[in-house]
C-alpha cells in the first residue's frame, strides 16, 4: 500500500513517511542520489527529509547542493540560509557565499565568505573566493591579505598567485605584482594568465620588450589567442615598431577577420607607413563589416583624386 502511494506521490513523498521511523532512510538514499549525479531526484528527496525534519541542517544541506547543481542559486541561497540557522557549519557559509556570488550578489557574497574562515581559518579555497569577491568590489588591499592567507595555506596554487597579483596591481605594488606572476609561472609555466598579468604589469612601467616576450610566451602556449595578439601588436607599437606591429594584428586577423577595430588600427598604421594598398584593403573590409566606422576611416585615411589636386 505504502509502496503503490509512493510511486504515485514521489520519492519526496515517500521520505516522509520513512523519515518518522527511520531517519537513516533519507541519509543513505541521498547519498546514493548524490554519487549517481540524479540531482532533481535528490532534491525531491532533500524536499520530503526537510518536510519530515524541519530542524536538521542535513537536509537543507543536501537540497541546496541539489539546487547548485542545478544552477538554482537562489534556491541553494534559501536553503543554505535554513541550514546555517540551524548549524553553524563552516563549509555551508562557504557554499552559500558561493551561491551569492553565482548571483553577482557580493554584498551578502563576502560577509558569507568572512564568516566561514572567521569558524575555520583554514579554508584556503574560501580565503581565495573571498578574496576574488573583494578585487571585484575594489577593495583591494582587503584582497591582498585575503589571498596572501589562502597562499600561506597553499602555496603550490598557481592560479591563486596571478589572482594576488591582479590584486597587487590594483593596489598599486607593481614590483610585488610582478613577483606574483613569477611565482605562478614557477610553479606552472603553462598558465597563459599568468604570462598575461606579466605583460601586463612590463606595460604598465613601460618594459614593452618584456612586455613583448611575455605575450610572446602566452602565444606559444595558444597560438589562437586573440588577447595576448593584440597585447603585443600593442607592445610593438609603443616602441614604434611599426612593420612588427603590422605583422601582428595581420596574425590576429587570421585567427579573427571580424573585428573592425583592429582593420582601422591596422589601416592607420599602413598610411604611417605610406601604404596606399594596405590603407585600401583595410577600407574595404571596414566598409563590409562596420559602415559608420568607414566613413570615418576615409574622411581620415583616403586619399581622393580631388584632395591629391
Amino acid at each position: 500500500m505504502v509502496g503503490s502511494w509512493a510511486r504515485r506521490k514521489g520519492l519526496g513523498a515517500l521520505l516522509a513517511i520513512m523519515g518518522g521511523v527511520l531517519p537513516l532512510a533519507g541519509q543513505t538514499l541521498g547519498a546514493d542520489l548524490e554519487k549517481s549525479a540524479k540531482w532533481p531526484e535528490l532534491a525531491e528527496v532533500s524536499r520530503g527529509y526537510t518536510a519530515a525534519f524541519p530542524n536538521e541542517a542535513m537536509g537543507w544541506r543536501c537540497l541546496a547542493k541539489a539546487m547548485i547543481m542545478q544552477d538554482k542559486n537562489q534556491e541553494a541561497v534559501e536553503a543554505y540560509h535554513k541550514a546555517v540557522e540551524l548549524e553553524s557549519y563552516p563549509p555551508d557559509y562557504y557554499r552559500l557565499g558561493r551561491a551569492y556570488q553565482r548571483l553577482h550578489d557580493l554584498d551578502n557574497a563576502i560577509p558569507s565568505f568572512q564568516q566561514a574562515v572567521a569558524l575555520d581559518p583554514t579554508m584556503a579555497g574560501c580565503w581565495n573566493d573571498l578574496g576574488i569577491a573583494l578585487a571585484d568590489v575594489a577593495r583591494c588591499q582587503e584582497a591582498v591579505a585575503a589571498e596572501r592567507k589562502a597562499l600561506a595555506l597553499k602555496p603550490q596554487m598557481a592560479e591563486w598567485w596571478v589572482n594576488l597579483s591582479r590584486d597587487l596591481v590594483g593596489a598599486g605594488n607593481l614590483e610585488a605584482a610582478l613577483d606574483a606572476t613569477q611565482k605562478a609561472i614557477t610553479l606552472k609555466p603553462e598558465l597563459i594568465e599568468a604570462w598575461y598579468m606579466q605583460g601586463d604589469i612590463f606595460s604598465r612601467v613601460k618594459l614593452y620588450p618584456k612586455a613583448a616576450e611575455a605575450f610572446k610566451r602566452a602565444l606559444k602556449i595558444d597560438p589562437k589567442d586573440e588577447f595576448a595578439w593584440q597585447q603585443l601588436g600593442k607592445a610593438y607599437l609603443m616602441q614604434s615598431r611599426i612593420p612588427e606591429a603590422i605583422a601582428v594584428f595581420r596574425q590576429l586577423l587570421r585567427v579573427n577577420p571580424d573585428m573592425p577595430t583592429v582593420w582601422g588600427n591596422l589601416g592607420a598604421m599602413y598610411d604611417y607607413e605610406g601604404d596606399i594598398k594596405g590603407v585600401e584593403e583595410c577600407f574595404k573590409h571596414l566598409k563590409a563589416m562596420a559602415p559608420q566606422m568607414a566613413v570615418e576611416f576615409e574622411r581620415k585615411y583616403i586619399r581622393h583624386e580631388k584632395q591629391a589636386l
